[in-house]
């Protein structure tokens, strides 16, 4: 049996001629193959594909490789992302640190420098004093203006 050439095989299956070259080797068949096997082959794997969603196995493949592309972007967001009440907690949790170390630094001055003046400590007080008063504003409230967005 003479070989088939690739144009006669893509006339046989309705195909383009690259693509007919192409399903050869998909197939594992060659020009030395007849066309009914080649024919039959290409039945049985359009039949496969129809069984598999109608989805070829290079748009399956494309599709999976979408997915976990978004599963890990999902992934890397959730974990970038935080819960509204666990940052709350972490807010609060700062400032209630740093208001409790404020509010010993004159103290600690005062202990570990007996001389320092008491226009000094004085001047230390009055900026730990307003300092204070910005790390007292309750992170747990919000504002007014976001009460009013809120309704």
């Amino acid at each position: 049996m003479p070989k088939l050439k690739i144009k006669d095989v893509a006339a046989h299956l309705g195909v383009e001629p690259q693509s007919a070259g192409r399903l050869l080797r998909e197939l594992n068949l060659t020009t030395a193959d007849s066309l009914d096997r080649i024919r039959l082959s290409y039945i049985a794997r359009l039949r496969a594909e129809a069984g598999n969603n109608g989805q070829s196995p290079e748009r399956e493949r494309l599709l999976t490789a979408r997915r976990k592309l978004l599963e890990a972007e999902l992934r890397k967001r959730m974990r970038q992302s935080i819960d509204v009440d666990e940052a709350q907690r972490i807010l609060v949790g700062g400032a209630q640190s740093c208001r409790t170390r404020l509010d010993t630094v004159d103290r600690r001055l005062r202990a570990n420098f007996p001389a320092l003046p008491e226009d000094v400590l004085q001047f230390i007080r009055r900026e730990h004093t307003e300092a204070l008063a910005m790390v007292a504003i309750d992170v747990g409230e919000p504002e007014e203006d976001e009460k009013e967005v809120a309704r």
